[in-house]
């Protein structure tokens, strides 16, 4: 588990931390963040009393990270406006959250950017001490890697690669892989919201429009995964009919050997 030392209570592991209740002890995390697929997803005892937000996410370039950035990075900040003495919930501008302990989001449902709630009844415990919050994937790389890039390029201001050297300063192994780190780029491009909010849309109570660069983005991801899906499907037809070939080939094989015994039957008997 590594600190990273621009954001005081901010932690970044591998999955073996938040398997380890007295790791997460040791640390006094209060929160943590998950982002794994369901199979990965880490158990951490109640008792414990950590906030607990679970992402399903692979360590996919083509995965919609952009789509639950936002939420994210706000609940990390409510976490630690919770310990600065507010007890309201911080949420992501133009969505909203009613979640708490356990909580579980994809990154490509229309949900995802949503805030859950982090200071529940049962959360008003973690809101007395001061707040440390984990953020974790499988190896500590990739997944968790872009989470901390992105916490440290809004909070700062930064483009990609200036938080992106921040955080290797803290865990040298961090690096999103490439889909996420492009992802993360155009993430700035848009300041860091895939939303455009107007004041009339706000005054009118309409939801927030999504930002015609991250509708491009989205199309052209469109376009490689059915493009992928496609190659998918070829190798598969290609595989089935090797398949088919092979076992023509040794039905052949039989039967050429099944009339060779037959020959040799027939000619012992004469």
């Amino acid at each position: 588990m590594n600190a990273v030392a621009d954001v005081p209570g901010l932690y970044i592991s591998d999955i073996g931390a938040p398997g380890s209740p007295t790791l997460l002890q040791e640390h006094g995390i209060t929160h943590v963040i998950s982002l794994t697929n369901q199979k990965d997803r880490p158990l951490i005892p109640s008792e414990l009393g950590i906030q607990h937000l679970h992402v399903k996410i692979e360590d996919n370039p083509l995965e919609d990270l952009l789509m639950s950035l936002e939420g994210m990075c706000a609940w990390i900040e409510a976490a630690f406006s919770c310990a600065s003495g507010g007890h309201e919930t911080t949420e992501a501008r133009g969505c909203s959250g009613n979640r708490s302990k356990g909580d579980e989001i994809k990154p490509n449902s229309e949900t995802a950017s949503e805030v859950p709630d982090i200071v529940d009844s049962s959360a008003k415990a973690v809101c007395s001490r001061e707040t440390r919050v984990l953020v974790h994937c499988v190896q500590g790389i990739s997944r968790s890697g872009a989470i901390v890039v992105a916490y440290l390029m809004r909070l700062q201001s930064l483009d990609y690669d200036s938080a992106l050297a921040l955080a290797q300063n803290s865990r040298s192994v961090i690096t999103p892989n490439s889909g996420f780190a492009d992802q993360l780029r155009l993430w700035a491009q848009m300041e860091y919201s895939i939303y455009s909010r107007t004041d009339d849309n706000a005054c009118e109570g309409l939801s927030p429009k999504l930002k015609p660069q991250y509708e491009l983005w989205k199309s052209n991801r469109g376009i490689l995964l059915s493009r992928g899906e496609e190659a998918k499907q070829r190798v598969m037809a290609k595989s089935m009919a090797d398949m088919a070939a092979k076992f023509g080939q040794r039905r052949l094989q039989l039967k050429r050997k099944d009339n060779e015994d037959n020959l040799l039957t027939d000619t012992y008997k004469q």
